[in-house]
């Protein structure tokens, strides 16, 4: 499977317009930040599609740093963090919301490791299989990272939203299996398809 600027930015441009029809199709506070994911999904991918145009140039060395570090802020910070809270904020049903809380506190402290761990080692980025590979040392807690993000769709209770979850799974799945040493940027390139879903999962829950 090859991946492109081309890939990233069409993807960005699909999903970015979902997104905003998502968000106008909300009209519940609570659903906000879950409704705004597709578009926060779109930006990244956007910022890959113009990693894409700077790798390999040395004369935009520092574009690509910051695009680096700003596509694993997206990774590392705002999807443990987002994920968890937004599902959450949703959520109706006592007991869960407090086991959501769990994984609100649980993603907070992995994203405050991962960004320190950026810090202390510095981050590779290449071209591998026709993909982006981020050489990031994200292999300790990687399974915790990934529960994060998609154990809190399976626990909550909106209407529809495990079929958010299990797509989410099944792209990790195939992205782990069939696209292990780029993982980062492919799991990321298939949740950013699949977040097309949440405008119906939004559309089912406005009553």
């Amino acid at each position: 499977m090859c991946f492109s600027s081309t890939a990233s930015f069409t993807a960005a441009a699909i999903v970015g317009l979902v997104g905003i029809a998502t968000i106008k199709k909300n009209n519940k506070k609570h659903m906000a930040l879950f409704s705004s994911i597709p578009i926060l999904f779109a930006i990244q991918q956007l910022i890959e599609g113009l990693q894409w145009e700077a790798i390999g140039d040395p004369n935009k060395e520092n574009l690509q740093n910051f695009l680096k570090y700003s596509y694993l802020f997206f990774a590392f910070v705002i999807w443990p963090i987002v994920i968890p809270v937004s599902v959450f904020l949703m959520e109706e049903v006592a007991f869960r919301k407090k086991i959501l809380a769990w994984f609100i506190a649980i993603g907070i402290l992995l994203s405050f490791y991962y960004v320190t761990l950026s810090l202390l080692v510095p981050v590779v980025l290449s071209v591998q299989d026709y993909s982006l590979q981020y050489m990031a040392n994200i292999e300790s807690y990687k399974w915790i990272y990934c529960s994060v993000i998609i154990l809190p769709l399976f626990i909550s209770s909106v209407r529809n939203i495990k079929l958010l979850a299990c797509l989410a799974l099944a792209s990790l799945i195939v992205a782990y299996l069939v696209f292990t040493n780029t993982f980062v940027s492919v799991w990321c390139f298939f949740a950013a398809i699949i977040t097309i879903c949440v405008y119906k999962i939004i559309k089912d829950n406005q009553y």
